[in-house]
């Protein structure tokens, strides 16, 4: 949601004004942000599932990048590509004068279902896998489960079977499930695996 005042970032004469952003857990959906520019100012941004003391694990090869060219004044952006990542780097270069960031989110894309399976017990460690398996599960569904929603984002048959039998707890809609396995007899011709 925009806020009243944007956030300034600075021009700085050495470098580049880079923002790492921590969405909190992992999301997947399209990049989008508002912000105010000098034409010319590159806006390129890199999504990470993970960073361990302070350093990204890197997701090299994947498209989980995009650059964004600014044109003069107030702009915004959403990106076509659905990416899956918890941390955003966003770094400004060649801005000749600060850039004004009105606002980022990430419009979330998954496949449609309402939590219908619920679960709760003393065990705070249980109470967090349910919530871990059911928000990455949400995750691993598009128009059919997929392996992951960062990496390769493929329909795997082995990863679609854990995917389902969590989702029968947690989701119950039996339509992603049938769509899956309509895909079974015809990747033999994709695939061995």
């Amino acid at each position: 949601m925009p806020v009243p005042e944007p956030g300034l970032l600075p021009v700085f004469e050495d470098g580049d004004c880079e923002l790492v952003i921590d969405l909190g857990v992992e999301r997947s959906g399209f990049v989008g942000f508002e912000l105010e520019a000098p034409a010319g100012t590159i806006i390129d941004a890199y999504g990470v599932g993970y960073m361990g003391s302070g350093y990204p694990q890197h997701t090299n090869g994947l498209l989980h990048t995009f650059r964004y060219i600014c044109r003069e004044g107030r702009q915004s952006y959403l990106s076509p590509v659905r990416r899956g990542f918890r941390y955003l780097f966003l770094t400004v270069r060649g801005n000749s004068a600060p850039v004004k960031l009105h606002e980022i989110y990430i419009r979330q894309s998954t496949y449609p279902v309402a939590d219908q399976g619920s679960f709760r017990c003393s065990d705070a460690l249980l109470n967090e896998t349910w919530e871990i398996s059911r928000h990455t599960t949400r995750l691993c569904m598009e128009d059919t489960y997929v392996d992951c929603p960062s990496y390769e984002q493929v329909f795997w048959l082995g990863d679609s079977r854990n995917e389902a039998r969590v989702h029968y707890y947690v989701f119950g809609a039996p339509e992603i499930v049938e769509r899956s396995l309509n895909h079974v007899p015809g990747s033999a011709d994709e695939t061995s695996m």
